[in-house]
């Protein structure tokens, strides 16, 4: 029996294998900081640690779709809280100098904000992903994030070069959707071989053993039968 055909199935396998963290209370407005020159004027910046503490939280719960909250409170505060983001990152990007750094924050935000059903954060996601590639077509986590944007509008084929490429270039994380991106397709060998990384990475993650134990029970079976 063929139990990894299914897209859906594929992304409920995503999200069974997140771990369970409570969203935090976030205050998005600390991102903008004040500050006084020589002159005594103010001066305007970001708080890009805060910025990246808040997009690293919600990705534990909205970074792969289906989102994963403890409850619909959480989930609701993180819809908030990243809509406010978006819009203030919309706001920097009017800039006419391209900040690179902002793009790539804005196009992640904007992928969860896909999986949070936001609207139109699909679409900017796609634009200011492939604006990143254009741009900076090495880019470790521009092709990283992207992979995974693909992956989670069921285009899994073309998610796999950019997750590749981004593994080729140190980013040791894409092992998962990788596999995971080769399990949706049926190559069950491949998805092993970056599940079992993943595992290496990650040997506390008891939900993905079970489910590699699971694929190595099927993979063994067809062999028989065949």
């Amino acid at each position: 029996m063929k139990i990894w055909s299914s897209l859906p199935l594929v992304l409920a396998l995503i999200s069974s294998v997140t771990y369970a963290i409570e969203y935090p209370e976030h205050d998005p407005q600390r991102i903008l900081t004040v500050s006084k020159n020589v002159s005594g004027q103010n001066v305007y910046g970001l708080d890009m640690r805060y910025l990246d503490r808040m997009l690293d939280d919600l990705s534990r719960h909205a970074g792969h779709y289906p989102p994963s909250f403890d409850s619909a409170e959480q989930k609701r505060r993180a819809s908030q809280d990243l809509n406010v983001l978006l819009g203030m990152l919309d706001v920097l990007l009017k800039d006419k100098k391209l900040n690179l750094q902002i793009l790539l924050r804005s196009a992640i935000a904007n992928r969860m904000g896909h999986n949070l059903d936001i609207p139109g954060s699909a679409e900017k996601a796609e634009q200011q992903f492939q604006a990143l590639l254009q741009a900076a077509p090495g880019s470790p986590q521009g092709n990283y994030q992207f992979g995974i944007f693909l992956a989670a509008t069921g285009r899994l084929v073309q998610s796999v070069p950019y997750l590749e490429k981004s593994l080729a270039m140190g980013v040791e994380e894409a092992n998962y959707s990788l596999g995971m991106a080769y399990l949706g397709t049926g190559n069950k060998q491949a998805a092993l071989v970056r599940l079992r990384e993943y595992l290496k990475i990650e040997p506390n993650d008891n939900s993905m053993r079970e489910l590699i134990k699971t694929i190595e029970l099927e993979q063994s079976g067809s062999l028989k039968n065949n």
